[in-house]
């Protein structure tokens, strides 16, 4: 698996939430029709890797940038209840992940958690919420 499927998919794991809401990785195109069509899916996706010292990039450190992105139609979430609850829940879910339990997951030395803060939006198809974060991981081994 490749290093950018294998961050997703393990912040994916970490994020689950079989009552609430549906959660994917974008590099799953199955999860990304789900992401689309499902009212109250969430999408994890990396939005770049670059080597975090840019006056060093020879440092053996590197950020990742993450997107936790969730949505709900219009139609069928009028109130706005529904995605209220799924952005409050998976930002409650992104605070408490810590560097130990992705290092865990990604099989990667996770140095820092750190968050970017959330946005909402009302766009033509329904109601979105990101929520950015970024990760500095200390060993990434890259996989094609």
């Amino acid at each position: 698996m490749n290093t950018v499927k294998k961050l997703e998919s393990a912040i994916v794991e970490l994020l689950k939430d079989d009552e609430t809401y549906h959660i994917g990785a974008a590099w799953d195109e199955e999860a990304m029709k789900t992401f689309w069509a499902e009212d109250g899916a969430v999408i994890v996706q990396v939005t770049g890797i670059t080597p975090a010292h840019a006056d060093n990039p020879n440092l053996p450190d590197f950020r990742a940038g993450i997107a936790v992105r969730g949505r709900t139609s219009m139609e069928t979430d009028k109130d706005k209840a529904k995605i209220d609850r799924i952005a409050s829940l998976v930002a409650r879910k992104v605070a408490a992940l810590t560097s130990a339990a992705l290092s865990a997951a990604t099989g990667a030395t996770v140095a820092a958690w750190l968050a970017g803060g959330m946005t909402r939006a009302v766009l033509d198809d329904g109601h979105h919420f990101e929520i950015k974060q970024t990760m500095i991981l200390l060993d990434l081994q890259f996989e094609g």
